[in-house]
């Protein structure tokens, strides 16, 4: 599973990190709305999952994936 994981608080990236390692998923992560947009928009290859901080730095999350 490929996942792109939107998320600006490290303790949650950390945790969510090890429960994504365990479970052998190719994760991409962003710290902002303006990191994950730009992510998104360059991808090679489709996203499986967004996983989406609907408080994020620099982007509302309504107006980056919207």
């Amino acid at each position: 599973m490929r996942i792109l994981m939107v998320e600006d608080n490290p303790s949650v990236t950390e945790m969510m990190g090890m429960f994504f390692k365990k479970e052998n998923w190719d994760v991409t992560y962003a710290n902002d709305g303006e990191v994950a947009v730009e992510t998104f928009a360059n991808a090679v290859q489709p996203f499986d999952m967004i996983l989406l901080d609907l408080n994020l730095p620099k982007k509302r999350w309504d107006a980056g994936f919207s």
